[in-house]
């Protein structure tokens, strides 16, 4: 985790005698790094996506920082829009770089919260009724992932949703159809999900499709209706652009960077929605995540590597060089968004690399 304007919060709060109870704000902060109470939170439990971290705690730094001044933060690794989010919420100005399209393309309907609840909840009656008159059995178990995954019932049903999605007219609530469809589909799966969003076999608890949407479609209208009672701002933006090369120009200096950089730990940030990509039809299979994904990434992940192919010398070699071209990349990194941000904001980023 990355910021620019504090000290980096502490990830355990230190328990003495004289505090053995924490508090609540201790809490969040000892839980920085997750995504999980975001589970609870308007907006941002529309999508779970696991490399995400904590909003109450991107919160807790914006507060800080705009009791005294004017703030527009950059979220140059803006994944789901976690970041974006809490500036809106916050009522300040924000702006997020997503290089991976799929994450990009759910942040940027996360942003969307402004239509009218009204309209989106009409919208999806229609397209209910559409998927129900349209239900036929599936024509892609010969998918393996689809198949892997999904019963020909619950396959059926979402194929169904999908269709009628795509015959839609485009309006302000189109996009949040697509994301409650694509939200629904691991809970709608006989596969699970781990920690990190693989998938994994024999989930329990499996969803029927038409009424997982509608759910997913209610909790969207009560969160639109409550973030717009609550005046939430709107200047917020995601760009699917590289932070290494942003194609960007900003129209004022950032004053703050909070971010969470892909680290190098083993973590597929390509495979985490395979399965979704595989459903939309943006891919066939595995293999084509490299056209689709990967080349755009920043690579973190080796976990493909074959055990027996591994040689402890080669390894530490590679280790080196991979430390080298770390060095390089933040250096680039740092080097572009020097440009974007004030003096006082590009003075700390030189300090943390």
């Amino acid at each position: 985790m990355i910021t620019s304007s504090h000290p980096q919060l502490n990830l355990f709060p230190t328990q003495t005698p004289n505090n053995p109870v924490l508090t609540s704000a201790q809490l969040k902060t000892a839980r920085s790094g997750t995504f999980t109470d975001n589970m609870k939170l308007p907006v941002h439990r529309w999508f779970r996506y696991s490399a995400g971290f904590s909003a109450d705690w991107v919160k807790q730094l914006i507060d800080k920082k705009s009791k005294t001044s004017h703030l527009n933060l950059l979220d140059p690794f803006a994944g789901c829009g976690t970041t974006l989010l809490a500036a809106q919420a916050c009522k300040v100005s924000g702006t997020g770089f997503e290089t991976h399209p799929f994450v990009y393309k759910i942040a940027h309907a996360k942003l969307h919260w402004h239509v009218d609840a009204s309209a989106l909840w009409q919208t999806s009656e229609k397209l209910i009724e559409l998927a129900k008159k349209q239900l036929k059995p599936t024509q892609r178990l010969d998918i393996p992932l689809l198949n892997k995954c999904y019963t020909p019932d619950n396959l059926a049903k979402l194929d169904a949703l999908r269709n009628a999605y795509l015959e839609l007219d485009q309006n302000d609530a189109r996009i949040l159809i697509w994301l409650a469809i694509t939200t629904i589909l691991r809970a709608c799966s006989t596969a699970g999900t781990a920690q990190w969003q693989y998938v994994l076999p024999n989930q329990v608890k499996v969803l029927e499709p038409f009424i997982a949407f509608k759910e997913k479609i209610a909790q969207m209208v009560s969160d639109i209706v409550y973030v717009q009672q609550n005046q939430w701002g709107k200047n917020a933006s995601i760009l699917l652009t590289d932070a290494r090369q942003p194609q960007f120009e900003p129209p004022e200096l950032f004053d703050m960077v909070i971010t969470s950089p892909p680290y190098p730990n083993n973590y597929d940030y390509a495979d985490a929605t395979r399965l979704e990509m595989t459903f939309w039809g943006e891919i066939t299979g595995w293999k084509d995540l490299q056209t689709a994904v990967r080349q755009y990434l920043i690579h973190s992940c080796s976990q493909h590597s074959a055990a027996e192919r591994l040689k402890l010398d080669n390894i530490l070699f590679c280790k080196i060089r991979f430390c080298n071209r770390l060095k390089r990349n933040s250096q680039m990194l740092v080097k572009h968004w020097l440009k974007f941000v004030s003096p006082k904001v590009a003075k700390k980023l030189i300090t943390l690399w």
